[in-house]
């Protein structure tokens, strides 16, 4: 069994609005019918490209859309992945619409995947998860910069009377590349 990769997409670019006409039909149908849970594969189907391509390699297709959301000037696609983001399946539809574009944001703590690729964080803000764990406290939140960390640090043990709170010991700090 896998473990899930939790990944968002942010659709953008001047051809936009002739890839949403595409893929949204095909969405809209999946949720009307099962509530989303596109399987990957299914989706390569539709637009006639072998889950063989050279282009989709691995564990390409292992996995499924859970939920969209059109924003009108970008469209968002949540996946949940086998292991890791499976960006090919979308680089290759996009081979058919070459004026799209995006970014995306990944987490797959248990292979240690953070990846953010929206640098300017004019879709995903994020570029860190903290996860403290004290005894039976449990607490995990996302920033968007090292001074929200801290702040949040210093908050909970105070709010906790946490004598001291060890990095890696009781609490983790996991930074989003830019890949």
């Amino acid at each position: 069994m896998p473990n899930w990769c939790y990944t968002n997409y942010a659709f953008k670019g001047k051809g936009l609005d002739k890839f949403k006409n595409s893929i949204l039909p095909i969405l809209d149908e999946a949720s009307r019918e099962n509530g989303c849970n596109y399987f990957l594969g299914d989706l390569l189907d539709k637009y006639n490209i072998s889950q063989d391509s050279e282009m989709i390699k691995g564990y390409g297709c292992r996995g499924w859309i859970y939920y969209y959301e059109d924003n009108d000037d970008w469209l968002s696609i949540d996946v949940e992945d086998a292991w890791c983001p499976h960006t090919e399946v979308f680089d290759a539809i996009l081979t058919k619409f070459p004026d799209v574009d995006y970014v995306y944001l990944a987490e797959e703590p248990c292979e240690d995947i953070f990846i953010n690729t929206d640098i300017s964080g004019d879709y995903f803000e994020i570029r860190y998860r903290v996860v403290v764990e004290v005894d039976d406290f449990r607490d995990e939140h996302y920033f968007k910069n090292i001074e929200e960390v801290n702040e949040y640090l210093k908050r909970v043990k105070k709010e906790n009377n946490f004598e001291e709170l060890v990095e890696n010991e009781d609490y983790f700090i996991d930074e989003y590349d830019y890949n």
